[in-house]
């Protein structure tokens, strides 16, 4: 069989079982504790309240729409796990608002949103109390539950904080659903994910003090969780035309989703950003959406995850700015431009045979791009590097290419 025809074979077995096994990824009480300063969300974004709290996670799982337990739009969601114990009396919604200290009125949606809100501004004055460092918050992508996206948060908070003790790094974990055995649809499925939990997050973000340095670090599908957070993403993901609630809030200018524009000094760090060119498209050149003061992109033409092996970045879940280095640039400046501070895309080298492999830990070992990546996000340097696989952008409108 030729390579033509076997690359063919693998792209159909891929696709045929695209779905079948994707699962979303819920955070019981024990992990909860293990990561007490974490910010955790459910696949519709939706805050975890901390550990000590304790959340029917087994119950999150197994309610069942066909029964009538929930609405079809709340399974393995918090809201609807605590709407079916609202409405049979299980003691853990009454825990819940003793908690967040709200007075249950019966009304259980009003009651919800006040739950939302108090369980938000801890987490508001948690990442305010940080003020005088440099606030990191660290994005996981999609095919991580707590243990496996662990793997990699573990070292990465590690080598950050010997390298940049002025750094307080924030966890945030999210239901990027999983599935080693799901295919490449399963991209396509976390991508409708994102928005949701992107724009809940933007409801932290757009509370925190505006002398706060933020710095946020995302890896593959982080990146269009993050997206979402800081404006209107709803140029490039499916699931906003069916949806008047989600392509409203996308660029909002007020309210309680208004993009964060209370943030001054915001830097962004997407490695392998699993996300289309146009990602930044409905930004609308930074008036539906903040424009980071410095935005970092990562990109590596082989990797193995974002290439779906080399078939296409297009296929199943569009994530082609993690890999087409230039042009990940060129999109991304012109969808900013003229607000856009600096960017820099990093092109990370390609093995001389096969492909990259997708995961932070190994692009960690390519040094000089790695070290360049996070020097931007958290050191000193600035402007664009005298050479370097590197597209930038300096603050003052100089660009360099790649040589």
């Amino acid at each position: 069989m030729n390579r033509f025809l076997s690359t063919m074979v693998m792209l159909a077995a891929t696709l045929v079982v695209s779905t079948a096994h994707a699962a979303n990824v819920v955070y019981p009480d024990g992990e909860r504790q293990q990561a007490p300063d974490a910010i955790f969300l459910d696949r519709a974004g939706d805050l975890y309240p901390p550990f000590g709290v304790p959340v029917d996670t087994a119950a999150m799982l197994t309610l069942d729409p066909d029964v009538g337990a929930v609405a079809p739009l709340e399974v393995v969601t918090l809201r609807g796990m605590y709407r079916w114990q609202a409405s049979t009396g299980e003691p853990g919604w009454k825990k819940l608002l003793a908690h967040a200290q709200v007075e249950g009125s019966g009304d259980f949606d009003r009651d919800w949103e006040a739950v939302q809100d108090a369980l938000r501004r801890m987490v508001v004055k948690q990442l305010n109390a940080q003020k005088g460092t440099d606030v990191l918050l660290v994005v996981h992508g999609f095919n991580n539950d707590f243990r496996g996206a662990n793997k990699w948060l573990v070292p990465f908070e590690k080598a950050v904080l010997e390298a940049y003790p002025q750094v307080r790094s924030t966890r945030v974990y999210w239901d990027g659903l999983l599935g080693n055995d799901a295919g490449i649809g399963i991209w396509g499925e976390a991508q409708y994910n994102g928005p949701r939990v992107g724009q809940q997050l933007r409801r932290v973000l757009n509370q925190l003090d505006a002398d706060l340095r933020v710095r946020i670090f995302t890896h593959s599908s982080g990146a269009y969780v993050v997206t979402n957070a800081l404006g209107d993403g709803s140029h490039s993901y499916r699931g906003f035309e069916g949806s008047v609630q989600l392509k409203e809030r996308a660029g909002a200018l007020d309210g309680a989703y208004a993009v964060p524009r209370n943030i001054t000094d915001l830097r962004v760090a997407m490695l392998i950003p699993a996300q289309p060119l146009s990602a930044f498209d409905g930004f609308a050149q930074g008036t539906k959406g903040v424009v980071p003061t410095r935005l970092i992109l990562g990109t590596s033409p082989r990797d193995k995850a974002a290439t779906k092996l080399g078939v296409s970045c297009a296929i199943g879940g569009n994530t082609c700015m993690a890999v087409r280095t230039a042009e990940a640039f060129q999109w991304s400046r012109k969808a900013l431009a003229p607000r856009a501070g600096q960017l820099m895309v990093i092109g990370f080298p390609a093995p001389a045979t096969g492909h990259h492999e997708h995961g932070v830990e190994w692009y960690m070992e390519d040094r000089e791009q790695w070290q360049a990546l996070l020097g931007q996000l958290l050191g000193d340097a600035s402007g664009c590097p005298a050479s370097g696989k590197t597209w930038c952008q300096a603050s003052d409108g100089k660009e360099l290419a790649a040589r």
